[in-house]
């Protein structure tokens, strides 16, 4: 009996110092609950802080990224933009070069003024206004017709020397190899372009003149008539001279018929351009004026004045 009270004294003794200890741990442990939960109280501004940045740079990337799609955007339209000037800058120099020899007679250019349909369209106008005139000329001349056939082909064949001089000091002035580098041909090419220009230059030169028009002008005399013909025959001389290849009326294969005052040739052709000077040329006469006017034996070049 004694014992068993005993035994049971000493249990209660060992198990005293245990719940100490287990209380002390609670104690322990909630004071590390709450040193962590002032800690986390203390996180929490510095955590709520990097959600803001996070936020802020959330939204600072956004903006960054539409940035830089519209930058993309903008450098599209700069290299659309580029591609396309660049292209129409091609397309304009490629015109250039197909445009160059269209004005300096490798084919035709319908938009020139004196290309060889218009050249021979203003010889068919001569030829209209010499038959508006010629019954006049025939019955108030005290001339031979045969001289002033001559005056007639002395100028067209004047008209054409006093030109090609003018021509030669053009080629003349550049002094190169001829070879087949490009830069001779593009010499070459704008050769032909500066005489197309002088061409061009001799055309509107008379074109304004009182003697425009290949019908005369009204209250003009027949000496007048006359004079102005003869001043066209050397105008159109000269622009049928700088046509690539140069023409001019067929004399040479000219057959008037039973007139004798058919001067004129139907047809201007190439192959003739410098047969009235080869094969006519004691034929062509210095002679007085029928009418009266200006010297026609002078060769001063008056389209150019």
């Amino acid at each position: 009996m004694m014992s068993t009270q005993k035994n049971s004294r000493d249990w209660n003794q060992s198990a005293a110092p245990q719940e100490l200890s287990l209380a002390e741990m609670e104690r322990k442990l909630h004071e590390a609950n709450m040193v962590v939960k002032a800690q986390e109280e203390e996180l929490n501004p510095v955590k709520e802080s990097l959600a803001e940045m996070e936020r802020k740079l959330h939204e600072a990337n956004m903006v960054v990224k539409d940035q830089e799609e519209k930058l993309n955007s903008v450098k599209e339209s700069f290299a659309e933009m580029e591609k396309f000037y660049k292209d129409k800058l091609q397309q304009e120099r490629v015109a250039g070069d197909v445009d160059l020899p269209l004005k300096t007679g490798n084919s035709e250019n319908m938009n020139n003024p004196v290309n060889e349909t218009r050249l021979k369209e203003m010889y068919k106008e001569l030829r209209k206004h010499w038959a508006q005139i010629k019954p006049k000329i025939k019955q108030a001349a005290q001339s031979d017709p045969e001289q002033i056939k001559a005056g007639i082909q002395r100028n067209f064949q004047c008209g054409a020397e006093e030109i090609k001089k003018k021509k030669k000091k053009i080629e003349s002035a550049f002094n190169f190899n001829v070879d087949n580098t490009e830069a001779s041909q593009k010499v070459q090419e704008y050769i032909k372009l500066t005489i197309q220009n002088l061409q061009l230059a001799v055309y509107y030169g008379f074109k304004n003149t009182v003697a425009q028009g290949f019908h005369g002008q009204e209250g003009e005399t027949l000496g007048d008539s006359f004079n102005n013909l003869i001043l066209k025959c050397r105008w159109l001389s000269s622009l049928m001279a700088l046509n690539n290849p140069p023409l001019q009326p067929d004399w040479k294969n000219h057959d008037p018929g039973q007139d004798a005052w058919s001067f004129f040739p139907q047809e201007i052709t190439a192959e003739c351009a410098t047969s009235l000077g080869q094969d006519h040329s004691e034929n062509v006469l210095k002679y007085p004026s029928p009418f009266q006017g200006p010297d026609l034996n002078q060769t001063e070049d008056i389209m150019m004045a």
